[in-house]
């Protein structure tokens, strides 16, 4: 990801369902999220509370990177 023009997470939950998780010890998710930020900061995690919300933001994010990108070459 890191080697794409725009790159983005859409996460399909809630930040606090990080610590909830089933078959995972409380913290582990969230810390690998933390290192993977850190390791790429250049690509926003965004949290979406649900599936047609997430659909949403990349749908616009979508957009706007092809609008970015046809200005850019024009």
């Amino acid at each position: 990801m890191a080697t794409l023009p725009r790159a983005a997470v859409v996460v399909e939950d809630r930040y606090s369902s990080l610590f909830k998780l089933e078959h995972a010890k409380p913290g582990f998710a969230t810390e690998i999220l933390a290192r993977d930020h850190l390791r790429l900061p250049a690509i926003p995690i965004h949290f979406a509370d649900t599936r047609r919300l997430a659909e949403e933001w990349t749908y616009r994010f979508l957009g706007a990177a092809l609008a970015y990108a046809q200005a850019a070459t024009s």
